[in-house]
């Protein structure tokens, strides 16, 4: 007679292989920090944004805040945080996406502790697509 746990053992693992499989399929990379809809607490755009923009922002915590604008269903990720001549870097990845709507709207990227030990004029951010850089000057709030 088989045990109960006998039984269970191959399912769990069919069901794990199947999670790493459907994970490894979807061609995102990791995010780095955390992302949230809207614009930083205190933080006021001097322009009013009609196109696809980049903001990088300094609230003195030792936080880089990276602004982005673009459609509110698709939006862009942000990886490979590194400091390169006392540079912060990113790249930003397109999103994983069939469809976006047409909207212009604000996302935030936070990378926490990115700017702390340096004083930089500006962030580095790399086309993921196009492999070009962006000058992004940062902005204190």
């Amino acid at each position: 007679m088989q045990s109960s746990l006998t039984r269970v053992a191959p399912v769990v693992a069919i069901a794990a292989c199947a999670l790493l499989a459907l994970s490894a399929c979807s061609g995102q990379p990791d995010p780095a920090g955390s992302t949230e809809p809207g614009l930083p607490a205190g933080y006021t755009p001097t322009d009013d944004v009609t196109e696809s923009t980049l903001v990088a922002l300094d609230g003195g915590d030792g936080d880089l805040r990276i602004v982005t604008w673009g459609s509110s269903s698709c939006v862009p990720i942000l990886t490979e945080p590194t400091v390169i001549d006392e540079i912060p870097t990113l790249t930003l990845n397109a999103p994983d996406a069939e469809a976006c709507t047409d909207d212009i709207a604000p996302t935030t990227h936070t990378i926490e502790g990115m700017l702390k030990g340096i004083d930089p004029e500006n962030v580095d951010i790399i086309d993921e697509s196009s492999g070009g850089i962006t000058t992004v000057l940062l902005a204190t709030y």
